[in-house]
């Protein structure tokens, strides 16, 4: 397989595990969120896990935004990455900036959820700006992704 068709078909599945990790998570914290703080912490921590609901989807946006930003190096896409944490690190002071003064714990993890939006859509914009460039060039070929390409033998130690 060529870059240009292993990179997509291996990123697809690493966003659908990480939205499937995401969204267990954040139904467990609906459910059980209030009681995993009490058990784990304390029943102060309990109070506020309307907040540990937030940061459960910032995790999962971050997981989504972590599978582009992995792809985007694969694809050896690094110049292109710098002014977008830029962004990301201005959209958060910005919004932490906004947010904590008015809304305390929430506005930190809104503000956080904002910069992970931030860091997924521009990792994302990078991604599909490098495949479309490089669909009618001739890209290197890479072999055939699976699990077995990233396991280390003992041989190989």
């Amino acid at each position: 397989l060529s870059l240009h068709d292993a990179l997509p078909i291996l990123l697809g599945k690493m966003i659908l595990i990480s939205i499937g990790i995401g969204s267990a998570a954040l139904v467990v914290t609906v459910f059980a969120g209030r009681w995993l703080l009490t058990l784990l912490y304390r029943p102060e921590y309990a109070a506020h896990s309307d907040i540990l609901i937030w940061l459960v989807i910032t995790a999962g946006v971050a997981g989504i935004a972590a599978c582009f930003g992995y792809a985007i190096t694969a694809a050896s896409q690094f110049s292109p990455q710098v002014p977008v944490l830029i962004l990301v690190n201005i959209v958060s002071a910005a919004a932490s900036f906004a947010l904590v003064p008015k809304i305390g714990l929430r506005g930190a993890a809104i503000a956080s959820l904002c910069a992970m939006s931030v860091q997924a859509t521009g990792s994302a914009f990078i991604l599909y700006r490098c495949l479309k460039n490089r669909r009618g060039s001739q890209v290197a070929s890479v072999p055939a992704v699976h699990a077995t390409a990233f396991t280390v033998r003992a041989d190989e130690l």
